[in-house]
């Protein structure tokens, strides 16, 4: 193989790995994104469970718990 032929493939393989680097970083942003969000989701369930514990249902739950659902997927 000629000099131009490994310059060519060494830089077709640089350039696949940047693609998959940039892609991982992309999804490992996604990903710290939805922790987050699940994160305010618990506490905001947690603060309308605290401000009435002895209640037998909680209907203003059911976004919450819904939205949780939906980011674990």
């Amino acid at each position: 193989m000629s000099i131009t032929g490994n310059l060519s493939a060494f830089a077709q393989n640089a350039s696949g790995k940047m693609k998959d680097t940039t892609e991982m970083m992309k999804i490992s942003g996604q990903i710290t994104n939805n922790e987050k969000a699940l994160n305010d989701l618990y506490i905001a369930v947690g603060k309308a469970y605290c401000t009435n514990p002895n209640a037998e249902s909680h209907p203003e739950l059911n976004d919450y718990v819904l939205q949780v659902q939906m980011l674990e997927q």
